[in-house]
C-alpha cells in the first residue's frame, strides 16, 4: 500500500506522457483523477494507522549505487512526519488537478501540462519519504526542475520564460548548499542513511571542521548548511524574489506550488533534520528565528502594495512560510507542521478561488480594474472570504490555531532575538488582516472600475469539477486546524513522540 502511494504519480505521469495521443483529453483526466484518488486514499488510510498504532515503516528495495564503501539504498520511510505530509500534499494535490481539468481544458498543450503536474507531486512524495539524503537531493533537485516546467508552461509568453528561469537559477543557490551539508554528514558520520544519521549525532557534538584556520562546530556548519538550502527552496528574504514571479504559470500551478509542494520543501527537510538541528548551537536557531520573521514582516509588508490578485497571495505565502521558520528556530517542529497542513489548505483555497475570479473575468489580474464583483461572483467571494479570515487568523478558524502557537512560543522563548522576532511577527499579521482586508474591499465591493464589457462578460463557473474543491477546501480551511490541534500541539500529545529525537538513541 505504501509504495503505491508513490507509485501512482509516477505511473499517471508515464502513461498521459507515452500515450498521450491515444487517450486523448477525456482518457487522461481518467488517468489522472484515478492516480491522484487512489493515492490520495490510501495516504489517508495510512495516517488513519498511524493513528492508532504509531511506529515507523521502512521499505528497504535494492542497493542502486555501490563503490566500495559508499553503498545507497532505494529505501522509504513512512514515520508520523512523513505519513501526515504525504496526506496533506496529497490531499491539496488531488483537488487542485480536479479543479485544473477544467480550468486548462481550452489548452492545446493541456495533457502534458497535467503530467507534468502529476510528475511533480511523485517528486514531493520521494523528496518526503526519501530514507538516505541522496534519495532526497534526487528529489529536491527534480521538484525544482519540475517548477521550472510548469511555470514556464505558456514558454511563448517572455514573462513567463523569465519567471521560470528565474526561479531555477535562484534555487540553485540553495541546491548548492545542500550538496555542501550531504558532502560533509557523508564526512563527518561515513553514511546517508538517515536513521544511522539521527543514532550518531549525540556522539558528534565534539567534532570541528577546520575553514580557513578558524574551527568550527560540524553539526553547527551543518545546520546553517541545511537551513540556507531551505532559504533558497522555501523563498526566505534574500532569495525570496523567484516567489512572485512564479505567478506568470497557470493558476493550478501557482496553487499547488504555494501550497503543498515546491515553496515548502525547505520546510519539511528542516523538520525532517531536525533530530541533527537540535544539538546545534543556540546561535543557528537565533539566526533561524531572525530570518524567519524578517521575512514574515517583508512578505506581509510588500503586500501591502501590490496589485496584482496572485502577487499578493504569493507574498502572503513568504510571509506565511517566515512563521514557519519562527516556529523551527524555537525547536518546535511539529508547531511548524502544523501551520504547514493549516497553511496548504488555506493557499489552495485563496488560489483556486482567485482563479475562478480570473478565469470569470477573462484572465484580468489587476486588482484596480475589478470592483463590486461580490453579485458576479458570489462564491467566490463567499470562499475567497473564508479563505482570508482562517489566513489572518480570525478566533476558530485553522489559522488561528498554529499562528496563535507560533506567538505564545516566540513570547515565551528565552531564545536570543526572540523578543525581535515575536514582535516582528506580530507586525507580520497586522499587515495580513490589513493587505487581505484591502483585497476583499477593492474586488468585491466599492464601485465598478473595469470596463462595462468586463461586467457584461463576467460569469462565475457552474462546472462542478471546480466548485467541488474549493467547497472542499473551504470545510478544510475552516475546521482543520480545530481537529487537527490535539494531535500536533496538544498537552500529553504522543503522536510525533515516535520522530523525537531522543528516540534515536
Amino acid at each position: 500500500m505504501e509504495f503505491l502511494i508513490l507509485l501512482s504519480p509516477f505511473v499517471s505521469y508515464f502513461l498521459l506522457s507515452v500515450f498521450e495521443i491515444y487517450i486523448g483529453y477525456e482518457g487522461a483526466k481518467i488517468i489522472l483523477t484515478f492516480g491522484q484518488t487512489l493515492s490520495m486514499c490510501l495516504s489517508i488510510i495510512l495516517l488513519l494507522g498511524q493513528l492508532k498504532d504509531q511506529k515507523i515503516i521502512i521499505f528497504d528495495f535494492f542497493t542502486y549505487i555501490a563503490v566500495d564503501v559508499f553503498k545507497v539504498n532505494l529505501c522509504i520511510t513512512f514515520d508520523s512526519v512523513t505519513i501526515v505530509a504525504i496526506t496533506v500534499i496529497n490531499i491539496i494535490s488531488t483537488y487542485v488537478i480536479c479543479f485544473s481539468l477544467e480550468y486548462m481544458k481550452e489548452d492545446q498543450r493541456a495533457i502534458q501540462f497535467h503530467a507534468h503536474l502529476s510528475f511533480f507531486v511523485g517528486c514531493m512524495l520521494v523528496l518526503v519519504c526519501a530514507s538516505n539524503l541522496v534519495l532526497l537531493f534526487i528529489g529536491w533537485e527534480l521538484v525544482g526542475l519540475c517548477s521550472y516546467l510548469l511555470i514556464n508552461h505558456w514558454f511563448n509568453r517572455i514573462q513567463a520564460n523569465k519567471a521560470g528561469f528565474k526561479a531555477i537559477l535562484m534555487n540553485r543557490f540553495g541546491d548548492c548548499f545542500l550538496l555542501v551539508a550531504i558532502i560533509l554528514i557523508w564526512k563527518l558520520f561515513g553514511t546517508f542513511d538517515l536513521e544511522s544519521i539521527f543514532k550518531l549525532v549525540p556522539k558528534c557534538t565534539v567534532y570541528y571542521f577546520e575553514i580557513f584556520s578558524y574551527k568550527i562546530n560540524a553539526l553547527t556548519f551543518i545546520g546553517f548548511a541545511l537551513f540556507m538550502a531551505a532559504v533558497g527552496k522555501s523563498a526566505q528574504i534574500g532569495l525570496h524574489t523567484w516567489l512572485a514571479d512564479a505567478m506568470e504559470g497557470p493558476t493550478p500551478v501557482s496553487a499547488l506550488l504555494h501550497a503543498a509542494t515546491m515553496v515548502t520543501a525547505g520546510v519539511l527537510l528542516l523538520v525532517r533534520m531536525s533530530p541533527l538541528l537540535e544539538f546545534t548551537n543556540a546561535s543557528l536557531h537565533s539566526f533561524i528565528l531572525i530570518i524567519g520573521s524578517i521575512t514574515a514582516f517583508f512578505g506581509a509588508s510588500t503586500a501591502l502594495f501590490q496589485w496584482d490578485l496572485k502577487r499578493i497571495i504569493a507574498f502572503s505565502t513568504c510571509s506565511q512560510l517566515g512563521l514557519m521558520m519562527c516556529a523551527i528556530g524555537v525547536s518546535n517542529y511539529q508547531l511548524a507542521l502544523f501551520h504547514f497542513s493549516n497553511h496548504a489548505f488555506i493557499k489552495a483555497l485563496l488560489f483556486l478561488s482567485a482563479g475562478i475570479i480570473i478565469h470569470g473575468l477573462d484572465n484580468e489580474q489587476d486588482i484596480r480594474r475589478m470592483g463590486a464583483l461580490r453579485n458576479f461572483f458570489p462564491l467566490s467571494f463567499c470562499t475567497f472570504t473564508i479563505g482570508s479570515l482562517s489566513l489572518i487568523g480570525f478566533p476558530y478558524t485553522s489559522g488561528f490555531y498554529s499562528k496563535e502557537s507560533i506567538f505564545e512560543h516566540l513570547f515565551v522563548s528565552g531564545l536570543p532575538y526572540s523578543t525581535g522576532a515575536y514582535i516582528l511577527a506580530l507586525l507580520a499579521s497586522s499587515c495580513t488582516a490589513a493587505y487581505s482586508v484591502r483585497l476583499i474591499y477593492l474586488v468585491f465591493f466599492g464601485t465598478p472600475r473595469a470596463k462595462r464589457r468586463v461586467y457584461v462578460l463576467a460569469h462565475e463557473t457552474s462546472n462542478l469539477d471546480m466548485i467541488g474543491p474549493i467547497k472542499v477546501l473551504t470545510f478544510f480551511s475552516i475546521f482543520i486546524g480545530y481537529l487537527t490541534k490535539d494531535f500536533f500541539i496538544g498537552l500529553g500529545s504522543t503522536f510525533f513522540c515516535v520522530f523525537n529525537f531522543k528516540s534515536w538513541y
